[in-house]
């Protein structure tokens, strides 16, 4: 379904339901004892997503996206590893300079995952800021952005051929992009 609201917002919506077979998984090869990854296994998922867009004040541009989904091993029957039951995301354009200086802020969530070890790796949530400048002279753009800018401990979910359950992602990081085109 979309929808559109005075002709600067749209809204999405949507179902889906989709059935994976031959799904890739890290296995132990009998003959010799090693992890090789083999098409073995099937998987449900079923769930759905929101989102709005749009502009506002005839500059401002802001996003909001939500998803929920279930993604079912269907060999046990529990929750797929690493397969978050919930995302969402907001993010933020403003202007500073008409059509030339733009700051940019986003925060994306993600819910608790399990891992291959029984574990549930926490919910994380992440803010990210850019300044981004096109054609302040004729074909150059650059941006920079901090990426976890408020610098949280987030981990993910390792797999089968580590050691631990979970592992630590970065912490801030900066991202300086310059470019020019002729």
């Amino acid at each position: 379904m979309e929808q559109f609201f005075l002709n600067r917002i749209r809204a999405t919506g949507s179902l889906f339901f989709y059935q994976t077979r031959s799904l890739i998984d890290l296995t132990v090869d009998p003959t010799d004892g090693l992890l090789t990854y083999s098409n073995v296994d099937k998987a449900d998922a079923k769930g759905l997503e929101l989102d709005v867009e749009g502009r506002l004040f005839a500059s401002l541009q802001g996003r909001l996206s939500y998803s929920f989904q279930e993604a079912i091993d269907q060999t046990t029957e529990r929750l797929l590893t690493n397969s978050p039951k919930q995302l969402a995301k907001g993010s933020l354009t403003v202007p500073l300079l008409r059509d030339k200086i733009f700051a940019t802020a986003e925060v994306q969530y993600i819910s608790w995952r399990n891992t291959v070890s029984g574990v549930k790796a926490p919910p994380s949530i992440t803010a990210n800021i850019g300044l981004f400048c096109r054609n302040l002279v004729e074909g150059l753009e650059a941006s920079v952005h901090v990426y976890n800018f408020l610098d949280r401990q987030n981990m993910d979910p390792a797999s089968a051929e580590h050691k631990q359950a979970l592992i630590p992602q970065d912490g801030q990081s900066v991202r300086l992009k310059v470019s020019y085109t002729y």
